[in-house]
């Protein structure tokens, strides 16, 4: 686009300020501020908003005490607090569980009772290998056991939990976020379009501001019919037309208020900002995402020991480079010095779309892509700081000088193996920012490809336990929790579309074919990748782990290979957590397991662990012939389920973090990008809404210590008072460890918060 032209689109938008059409979004957005800031729930705000259209309707509108609409406790007592948007998955109350007894110690009646309820539970749940590839998934999600263990469950009544049950709430109730409306699932959006109305307008013109108009009454309709949780991405890549920003600040969603006093922004802390916002484009901040991951199974990140044959780099590079220019990268590779990151894993399904025998399945809606990039790390000599020294897009260089040329000057287009160059910081700006941007956009899709690869890994173990433990065995209550919503979220997830919502006759879920659920279902309109590939990825990174050797901390000292590294969060935060997990597993079982025998002759136990085993869960033992056994493995589980679950918000941050990238041109180190060119790289503003409110599915708490790791349902453990000493020490060394995490994040450059307590959730229910 010439100048002239670009010209011509402002004035033309400007004059658009003027039009009713404009004037009425403007008239409806203030109003549903204004009710909005005033305590009326996002929901009814704009519903209001649109029912109410003059000043004098508007005045004649009650609102409601605030108490009347809460949804969520604050921690400190302060009267002028206000909670923002929040979601939550809802409460649910069932009876105390029964006393536990082991299986060979129950009465003649008991066990009578406990193999009927087993015969059922494994008739009401199985595990079905054909569904995903031969992954097996929960077959079926409607069983009384999921359902009972998808909400988060209270046990007792409330008269009997306020007079015996003892589980630490840390200051923050898990029952205040059971709230009605779903308005919050939008909410960032809206308040986004609330502040940049005008801005919005002169970007896109009448095209942009008629889709608004359509998104907004559109949002309402999926509220009303209770479609809001199952569509919060496609009504707003529909609606909202594909323009380009005019810069990366168009691309923050992060919703806010201004104060009246000082005219400052007040972020909202549901939607939390890394910490690096301000930093984005510090060389740094990727150096930082590698040893402070967003994702705790982050193993990309290596030591490099020789040169890699297809990442030509160079001592003539190294040495351009601030920090290495007298450095040899020879000798940097021998002394431990050199890292590389090489996403070379990703590349058929990444490249999926341009393969000669690609079908629509293959092509993500938007014209977005992603590159399997390599990006090489150093540590100066004489430091310990990790340093960000080059970055290649694709897995190959090109092959001849002739080769490149083409590339270069005509764009990569539809090409399934690309060549790309190297790029360093000592190159041109631009270049080196979008050379950046093709590696965090394929970094940050492994983050959420690692995240859902957790839940398929782990689905196996929550069927199994479904199917072989009844409520009264001592496994029940202290499993449970972390199992809720696992196999209903995962059906949600994978399978479930909600434009082809349909049952079985008996009223049972109906499955899809892996690819159109709610959350596979929308990745080809907000990334680079298509849902079919997104979920081969997924599944193939599933593969990789190991139940006992990725269920417990990585400790880097072990081989010395990161030992050139000085403040290694991803490691040297694993400050006790595992051990606090094992204490707490250890005296939980020895109340009710007195020798190795009592564990060896548990029936029940035997068969969960063979369950699991036999469905192919890798690492999972067969069988647990001792008391030390037992605690490993539910340590284990416990540690899969809330730590190794935890996910970062890099996605919502897109300037650097979105999932796709948007440019086809190739980048030279002796080439010259622009600004513009940087910004084409990034998504468009209807991709850029619609992943912000996508990536907000994944905040693993919304306020810290909410259903987060250490806390457990009020009632769950009042059957047994015995329960609440060894429970207390546990909480109290999960408080100890945020503490202490928090005050070593003072005094950090940015901080790193996954391996918080307070902001890991206890089990896979996000």
């Amino acid at each position: 686009m010439n100048a002239g032209m670009f010209m011509s689109d402002i004035e033309n938008n400007k004059a658009f300020l003027d039009s009713p059409e404009f004037h009425q979004l403007q008239q409806q957005i203030a109003t549903y501020e204004r009710l909005r800031q005033s305590g009326l729930p996002e929901q009814d705000a704009m519903q209001r908003s649109l029912q109410y259209d003059t000043q004098e309707k508007l005045d004649s509108i009650v609102l409601p005490n605030w108490e009347d609409w809460e949804r969520i406790c604050p921690k400190d007592a302060d009267p002028n607090w206000r909670p923002q948007a929040v979601t939550g998955s809802r409460i649910n109350e069932l009876p105390e569980f029964p006393f536990p007894v082991i299986p060979q110690h129950a009465t003649e009646e008991q066990k009578a009772a406990r193999k009927k309820q087993i015969e059922q539970a494994k008739k009401n749940n199985w595990h079905d290998y054909k569904r995903l590839l031969n992954v097996p998934v929960h077959g079926n999600v409607d069983s009384i056991e999921v359902r009972n263990n998808t909400p988060w469950t209270v046990r007792g009544t409330e008269e009997e939990r306020n007079a015996r049950a003892q589980e630490w709430d840390f200051g923050v109730s898990d029952a205040c976020l059971a709230r009605a409306d779903d308005w919050a699932l939008f909410d960032a959006s809206v308040r986004h379009i609330s502040k940049n109305l005008v801005r919005i307008a002169l970007i896109g013109g009448p095209a942009v501001i008629s889709g608004l108009i359509l998104l907004l009454g559109k949002l309402v309709e999926l509220v009303i019919t209770g479609q809001a949780k199952f569509e919060t991405v496609d009504p707003i890549v529909l609606t909202v037309p594909p323009v380009a920003v005019w810069s990366a600040d168009d691309l923050l969603f992060y919703p806010y208020d201004i104060d009246s006093d000082t005219g400052a922004r007040k972020y909202d802390p549901q939607y939390p900002r890394p910490p690096w916002h301000e930093d984005f484009f510090n060389d740094d901040v990727i150096a930082h995402l590698q040893i402070a991951p967003e994702t705790p199974v982050f193993d990309y990140f290596q030591p490099l020991k020789e040169p890699m044959s297809n990442f030509p780099f160079t001592d003539a590079m190294f040495n351009k480079i601030e920090g290495f220019k007298d450095d040899n990268l020879a000798d940097a590779m021998s002394e431990g010095r050199v890292f590389v990151t090489d996403f070379g894993d990703f590349h058929d399904e990444v490249m999926a779309q341009f393969q000669p025998d690609r079908t629509a399945d293959d092509i993500p809606q938007t014209g977005g892509r992603l590159y399997p990039a390599i990006a090489m790390f150093a540590v100066p000599k004489g430091s310990d700081k990790l340093k960000t020294i080059a970055i290649q897009p694709t897995q190959r260089p090109p092959l001849n000088d002739w080769e490149w040329w083409w590339w270069y000057n005509f764009g990569f287009g539809n090409v399934p193996h690309p060549p790309s160059k190297i790029i360093t910081p000592a190159d041109d700006k631009w270049t080196w920012r979008m050379a950046k941007n093709t590696f965090t956009t394929m970094y940050s899709m492994s983050n959420v490809i690692d995240h859902l690869s957790t839940h398929v890994f782990l689905w196996p173990v929550s069927t199994s336990f479904y199917r072989t433990i009844p409520e009264s065995h001592p496994l029940s209550a202290l499993v449970l929790p972390h199992l809720t919503s696992l196999s209903f979220n995962n059906y949600l997830g994978v399978f479930f579309d909600p434009s082809t919502k349909t049952s079985n006759p008996d009223g049972t879920a109906v499955y899809g074919d892996g690819y159109g659920g709610t959350l596979t279902g929308v990745v080809k309109t907000i990334s680079g990748i298509s849902n079919k590939s997104f979920v081969h990825g997924t599944i193939r990174r599933s593969k990789h782990y190991h139940f006992t050797q990725h269920g417990q901390p990585f400790d880097r000292r072990e081989n010395g290979e990161f030992d050139v590294i000085g403040d290694y969060p991803q490691h040297d935060d694993d400050i006790g957590q595992w051990q606090a997990i094992r204490d707490w597993v250890e005296g939980y079982i020895h109340l009710y397991y007195n020798s190795d025998s009592d564990v060896a002759n548990d029936t029940e136990v035997q068969d969960f662990f063979e369950d699991a085993y036999g469905a192919g869960v890798n690492g999972f033992p067969a069988s647990a012939s001792t008391r030390q056994e037992l605690i490993d493995t539910i340590s284990h589980l416990i540690y899969w389920m809330s730590i190794n679950h935890g996910l970062g918000n890099l996605s919502g941050f897109q300037p650097i973090g979105a999932l796709g990238y948007y440019s086809h041109l190739a980048l030279d180190p002796a080439g010259r990008r622009t600004k513009t060119d940087w910004l084409h790289a990034c998504p468009r503003l209807n991709v850029g809404m619609g992943l912000f409110e996508f990536a907000r599915n994944f905040l693993d708490v919304p306020v810290p210590w909410h259903r987060s790791f250490g806390k457990y349902p009020q009632g769950n453990f009042m059957h047994d008072p015995r329960v609440y000493t060894h429970l207390h020490q546990f909480q109290s060394e999960c408080k100890n460890i945020d503490d202490t995490l928090r005050a070593k994040n003072r005094n950090r450059r940015w901080a790193y918060e996954l391996k918080l307590p307070s902001t890991l959730t206890v089990s896979p229910w996000n």
